[in-house]
């Protein structure tokens, strides 16, 4: 099923922002066709997530830090969103330091 152009934009202004939000000096964005699917990441040089942490941050309105703005449902729809067209979505520590989000949905 292809992901309605609507849909993917959500999806990764949710993690682009998340991203710019958190990073230091860097974010890296790559994209690549990975057998059935095609992977986009996205990568920041912040301060990342502990693993215990990446469960409670898929929760709608649930956020580990409430000095920053933001509501707690971008990771959430952004995961909801995936797996509606048969994704999902990986989180956890980069090569720059902080978070690895990646993206992963069914290539057409």
């Amino acid at each position: 099923m292809p992901c309605e152009g609507q849909d993917l934009d959500e999806m990764l202004g949710n993690l682009v922002d998340n991203a710019c939000r958190w990073a230091r000096t860097r974010v890296r964005i790559s994209a690549e066709r990975a057998g059935s699917t095609v992977d986009v990441s996205v990568e920041d040089d912040g301060r990342g997530l502990e693993a215990e942490a990446i469960a409670h941050v898929l929760l709608r309105g649930r956020r580990l830090d409430e000095s920053v703005p933001g509501d707690g449902f971008g990771l959430p729809i952004t995961l909801e969103l995936a797996e509606l067209y048969g994704g999902g979505l990986d989180l956890g520590r980069s090569d720059l330091g902080g978070l690895r989000a990646v993206l992963r949905l069914p290539a057409s």
